[in-house]
């Protein structure tokens, strides 16, 4: 079926609670689903006994201890049972949606992200229940989904992600990067928002000695910047290859963006100076160029 593969704050408090419910979730997605846990931290060992999950200390880390990318992925792949894989921050409540989407993938090399539907769950969640999912449906809101920006989950056919830069997971930029060298590498990537539901567990920053503030714009932060390589590898989901819809895999082409499309298109092929600063100039005229089209409002199911 699937390997998912992520790292996890401290298992105390608050923190404790929506990842036991991200976890549950994952797995009960299916019997098959494989849940790895990279990392050493506070409540680690009892959450991988308590849930039955593969617990992976060997991995590669920051001075601070926080876990690598690519020695994540790099394990993954050789470690874990299955072909498709998925990292995803551990925070995420996956639905029934994401087996379904996967199997709609007929590409041999794919990446899929999607948007995420922001929810504040204080509460430990009993996926025993039968209609667990229609209740967590009925409280998503139009205000609840979160911008194309940001991506916290990455399904993927495991090989390729060769020659991924030593990024820090959890600070700003990764997932950007993770977009943009999908592009870079002819790795089809297809945004799953208007297909797939996820729900991230409303959180603070609590971990972070400076919290938010760390994370977007800290030592680790701005070592991603720096590994990236520039803005120009800051993509988001407007710049995904392909949509999946009801009706299958269609081409994205900036979800309606065109300038944004062919921009991303220059990028990609180190297009020339003038020609991109052209359509900078065209956007700014035409007061478009930091608006990003949205999705239209996810039907409830």
């Amino acid at each position: 079926m699937i390997t998912i593969f992520t790292t996890a704050k401290p298992f105390t408090g608050r923190a404790k609670t929506s990842q036991y419910n991200a976890l549950r979730s994952w797995k009960a997605l299916h019997p098959d689903i494989e849940v790895i846990l990279f990392g050493d931290g506070e409540g680690y060992g009892d959450a991988a006994r308590d849930l039955g999950l593969r617990r992976v200390e060997d991995v590669e880390t920051t001075a601070k201890g926080t876990p690598l990318i690519s020695s994540m992925f790099a394990i993954a792949e050789s470690r874990g049972r299955h072909p498709v894989q998925a990292y995803a921050n551990c925070d995420i409540i996956f639905l029934d949606d994401l087996i379904k989407a996967v199997k709609k993938v007929s590409f041999e090399r794919f990446m899929m992200a999607g948007q995420r539907w922001d929810l504040d769950i204080e509460e430990e969640m009993d996926f025993g229940v039968k209609d667990w999912e229609k209740g967590l449906k009925g409280r998503i809101r139009p205000e609840h989904r979160h911008p194309p920006s940001g991506s916290d989950y990455f399904v993927f056919r495991r090989g390729i992600w060769k020659g991924l830069p030593p990024m820090v997971v959890g600070r700003a930029g990764y997932d950007n990067y993770l977009i943009y060298f999908c592009r870079l590498n002819g790795v089809p990537v297809i945004d799953a928002s208007e297909a797939v539901i996820v729900i991230h567990q409303n959180h603070d920053y609590s971990h972070l000695k400076e919290g938010k503030k760390e994370a977007w714009t800290g030592p680790e932060a701005r070592r991603n910047y720096d590994l990236a390589g520039g803005p120009d590898s800051i993509f988001t989901l407007v710049d995904a290859d392909y949509r999946l819809t009801a009706e299958g895999v269609v081409r994205n082409r900036g979800r309606g963006d065109v300038l944004r499309y062919l921009e991303a298109k220059m990028i990609l092929r180190k297009g020339f100076f003038l020609t991109r600063f052209a359509l900078f100039g065209l956007r700014a005229s035409m007061g478009i160029y930091n608006r990003i089209p949205l999705l239209p409002k996810h039907r409830r199911r």
